[in-house]
């Protein structure tokens, strides 16, 4: 079985709108989940776009969110100190 993943990642700037359109898109195209960022402020703060990362990090604030489009909601921490925010 193939599993195919669409990287959305900060290219919704934060747009729940443009989210929703771009996973809906995913789900049409075939693909069975999606994936977003999520950073900490401190670990970009010194980031040249910065303020979109920040905009666009993706929080369990926004899980329910994602669930309404039919994907389910699962998280890879990559570095300890993110999941404090997830």
């Amino acid at each position: 079985m193939v599993f195919v993943v669409a990287e959305i990642g900060v290219n919704w700037d934060g747009n729940f709108k443009l989210a929703k359109e771009m996973m809906q898109n995913a789900k049409k195209a075939g693909c069975n989940a999606v994936k977003f960022q999520a950073y900490l402020e401190e670990t970009v703060k010194s980031h040249p776009e910065y303020l979109r990362l920040v905009k666009a990090t993706i929080s369990t604030k926004r899980r329910d969110d994602q669930q309404t489009c039919g994907f389910g909601w699962h998280r890879v921490v990559l570095h300890p100190h993110v999941s404090k925010s997830c």
